[in-house]
């Protein structure tokens, strides 16, 4: 299960627990649920310390691609193993959202988001994979 609170946006303060992508006999799709959020302005934060692997897994990639479409839209940097990626418009943010997902992918590496604040989104690396890499 995971928990997921509005901290801003037309939902602030509001609090969902979804368990294995149901809440309240609905199926939730979290990378949906998220790219609405990022429409409409919202701030979140997920509790994954109840999640099983998968959730870990569903909520966790598209916890990431929403925020760095979030910092994108906005104007922020997004920065990934020493590089920074700032979308000079609106029409550049899918080409270098793509950008920033593939150089993840191929990095080879396990990923998290260590900050996400108004100067921008930091993805920091863990651990390779596999452990001949």
């Amino acid at each position: 299960m995971i928990v997921i609170k509005i901290l801003s946006g037309p939902h602030a303060g509001k609090e969902r627990e979804v368990n294995n992508n149901m809440y309240e006999g609905a199926e939730i799709d979290p990378v949906q649920l998220l790219h609405q959020l990022v429409n409409i302005g919202s701030v979140w934060k997920i509790d994954f310390s109840r999640a099983n692997p998968a959730e870990i897994i569903d909520w966790g990639r598209a916890d990431m691609v929403a925020r760095i479409m979030r910092a994108l839209v906005h104007g922020r940097v997004v920065e990934f193993m020493g590089v920074q990626y700032r979308a000079q418009s609106r029409d550049e943010i899918p080409r270098l959202a793509g950008e920033i997902e593939d150089a993840i992918v191929y990095s080879g590496h396990h990923v998290v988001v260590a900050r996400d604040d108004e100067n921008g989104v930091l993805i920091e690396i863990g651990q390779r994979e596999h452990p001949l890499q």
